[in-house]
């Protein structure tokens, strides 16, 4: 017979979780659970103890992913058993290599919720980013009235922009380890490597995650053609920088992101499984 033992949250964890960490902060906005997911308390899965992230935890995947294997970053990994902000986040295994795969990952809760805002503040280039600009400028123009002309023309482009705010969406989903990965950890059928590494260190194992995936626009453009303006300046002096990944690396940074893939985990839940 199956036993599935979870320890229970102290105090100190149930207030955080249901006051604290109510409000989730995204960048010049913050939000409500229900404003995320459409319920009062965002509790993806069913197996451990849920909790919610006030900073949602950072995933920046440099290559396009399917959902289930953005989720693999976080779900089945384990934490120290006092971690409730995903600081100690490891593979479930004594050799750093995670047991688990794609095949063990499926859709929890309702298919899917969307929330869009604008930035309290348009796109602004950063001094380092038009320092940029202007070294090329300085090294392809010797005319000294054509490059005051072209910096005028750029900083009209620079302060349209200023007025240009950031939209951004984000998609919500919520998955979990499947009931198969779930009966194997509860039993003496596999992922004795993972229950060992669990049980030798004291560790919990997050079994499910809410998945936020973040699409930024600059009021309606792609980040990548939102520079075409001082693009196409550029071009009538003969330069060919690449705007777009200027601008992109300043709504990245605005949104502390490190690539154009931006997934955020503002919810999980994580359980201490006991006597397998």
């Amino acid at each position: 017979m199956k036993r599935y033992v979870f320890s229970v949250a102290t105090l100190f964890l149930f207030l955080t979780h249901t006051v604290a960490a109510q409000k989730i902060e995204f960048p010049d906005k913050t939000f409500t659970q229900r404003e995320i997911c459409r319920t009062e308390k965002c509790e993806p899965g069913n197996k451990g103890t849920p909790l919610s992230l006030k900073k949602p935890y950072k995933l920046d995947i440099s290559d396009k992913m399917e959902a289930p294997q953005v989720v693999l970053q976080v779900l089945g990994r384990t934490t120290a058993k006092n971690d409730y902000l995903l600081t100690t986040l490891r593979p479930c295994s004594a050799d750093g290599t995670s047991p688990f795969s794609s095949d063990h990952v499926s859709k929890s809760g309702s298919d899917f919720t969307t929330f869009t805002y604008e930035t309290k503040k348009g796109l602004t280039i950063s001094a380092g980013g038009k320092a940029q600009i202007n070294q090329q400028l300085q090294n392809s123009i010797t005319d000294k009235a054509q490059l005051i002309d072209v910096q005028n023309r750029l900083e009209a482009e620079y302060k349209r922009l200023s007025n240009r705010k950031l939209t951004i969406k984000g998609t919500y989903t919520e998955w979990a380890l499947n009931t198969t990965a779930l009966d194997r950890l509860a039993t003496n059928e596999g992922f004795n490597g993972c229950k060992n590494f669990i049980r030798d260190n004291d560790r919990r194992i997050v079994t499910a995650v809410g998945l936020v995936e973040v699409d930024i626009k600059v009021e309606g453009d792609s980040i990548d053609t939102a520079g075409a303006g001082i693009q196409s300046i550029l071009r009538t002096v003969g330069i060919n920088a690449d705007v777009g990944l200027i601008i992109k690396r300043e709504v990245l940074n605005k949104f502390g992101a490190a690539t154009e893939n931006i997934y955020r985990i503002p919810f999980f839940r994580h359980a201490e499984f006991i006597n397998f």
